[in-house]
């Protein structure tokens, strides 16, 4: 959060997160939040899951981030899963697949009914609402 603010992410200026998959945000970030006793934050329920605009763009079957990689001709950059590393190379994808004219919008979100149960579950206890 404080580094969103740095770059006033949130604060008129608008954004969205990227991953590669839905687990970053649906599951991670949920159990993150619940263990630093933070509410989870808005912009966690909607998000672009670039597998899926990559599938959609390239018609094809969803692709792990290295196969993503490997179909336009690049390498894996940095440590496997590093998280660092893991959005610099999502960030590579999504600047591609913009100078191709792809479309890159919002496709995977949360509701609040499965963000409590996944904090339930997890912890044991009763989440945190926003």
């Amino acid at each position: 959060m404080t580094w969103m603010a740095s770059y006033k992410l949130g604060c008129g200026n608008s954004f969205a997160i990227v991953t590669d998959g839905p687990w970053d945000m649906n599951k991670f970030l949920v159990v993150q939040c619940d263990l630093s006793h933070t509410s989870f934050p808005k912009f966690g329920k909607k998000w672009v899951n670039i597998c899926k605009t990559f599938a959609n763009f390239y018609k094809t079957k969803k692709r792990s981030l290295k196969k993503m990689l490997q179909t336009l001709d690049m390498e894996f950059e940095g440590r496997k899963h590093c998280g660092l590393d893991d959005a610099r190379n999502i960030a590579r994808i999504v600047i591609h697949l913009l100078e191709k004219g792809a479309t890159v919008t919002v496709n995977e979100r949360l509701s609040w009914n499965e963000i409590s149960s996944r904090v339930i579950s997890a912890s044991g206890g009763f989440g945190h609402k926003d």
